[in-house]
């Protein structure tokens, strides 16, 4: 995929290896799971590069991550109103920033 470049013929190359078919050959039901197909890949790459950049974890950290969760996840709970999922997300990304290296 890195390797694909921007031409239209390394962006039609990485379209029709999301979606299993070349892009010339789609139907419609192609173009219509498309959007979903591309979501989970993208989330599949997100996720591989935050495990990536995460340092790695001695076993007094490791040990300090479920009472983490538990102190979080508390105080989530103790709000008047929930925030959506997504509001959760980036709120926790921008603190994850605060605590950067």
């Amino acid at each position: 995929i890195g390797q694909a470049g921007r031409s239209k013929a390394g962006i039609s190359g990485v379209i029709g290896l999301v979606a299993n078919r070349p892009l010339e050959s789609w139907s419609d039901a192609d173009e219509d799971r498309f959007p979903q197909a591309a979501a989970a890949i993208g989330e599949q790459f997100r996720q591989a590069a935050a495990a990536a950049v995460q340092a790695p974890l001695s076993s007094a950290d490791r040990a300090q991550i479920k009472p983490t969760i538990k102190v979080v996840r508390s105080a989530l709970e103790r709000l008047t109103e929930q925030p959506s999922r997504n509001a959760i997300r980036a709120a926790l990304t921008e603190l994850l920033k605060e605590y950067g290296d």
